[in-house]
């Protein structure tokens, strides 16, 4: 597991899975979780929540922005026909959408939109080691609602599909080093000097 690489194996640390899914399939946290770490995992689709709250210890139904809203319009795409959602998101770019293969026409839901900010302080949280975010697109908008100078996470797994420079722009603004690509996610870690 990557997290390994910047966190010794005997350290119980705090972090975030934001589009956790069912807490299992790809899972970036379930074994930190297994290992002691304070895992949060936060998935908006209302048809997946139920089993991700069977699955893991502490979740949050909720949509990461970057303010508080209620009811927002939340697409959810399948990939096939066995129901398993490939992709969801508010409203996911032309481009997100021609980069995967989809059955039929998106089911709409109304969701709650949270700050990350507001979700861990509603967990009580006293600090976040690793976030990792993979919500289709919205990444960066879901940053926006996150103080990385007051929570100083060591290390963000980020989904960068398409290898924005905006993106890796804002983190290297926000004192974070690009490392490297792994599969479709960015890794960066906080710099020492990072205020």
């Amino acid at each position: 597991m990557k997290i390994f690489d910047y966190f010794p194996r005997d350290y119980r640390g705090y972090c975030v899975e934001a589009g956790a899914y069912d807490g299992i399939f790809f899972s970036q946290t379930i074994t930190l979780e297994s290992l002691g770490w304070n895992c949060l995992c936060i998935e908006p689709n209302p048809k997946v929540y139920p089993r991700l709250i069977k699955n893991r210890k502490l979740c949050l139904p909720y949509a990461l922005s970057d303010k508080n809203e209620p009811n927002v319009r939340f697409e959810v795409y399948y990939s096939d026909a066995s129901g398993f959602a490939g992709m969801s998101s508010f409203h996911p770019s032309d481009k997100m959408i021609a980069s995967f293969s989809y059955t039929e026409e998106p089911e709409i839901f109304y969701v709650t939109a949270k700050t990350l900010d507001d979700c861990l302080n509603e967990v009580k949280f006293p600090k976040v080691d690793y976030v990792c975010l993979d919500i289709e697109g919205w990444e960066l908008t879901a940053l926006k609602g996150f103080s990385l100078e007051y929570w100083k996470p060591t290390l963000l797994q980020i989904e960068n599909i398409f290898a924005s420079l905006e993106l890796r722009d804002y983190l290297k603004d926000k004192g974070y080093t690009f490392i490297e690509m792994y599969g479709h996610d960015d890794i960066y870690i906080r710099n020492s000097d990072a205020r």
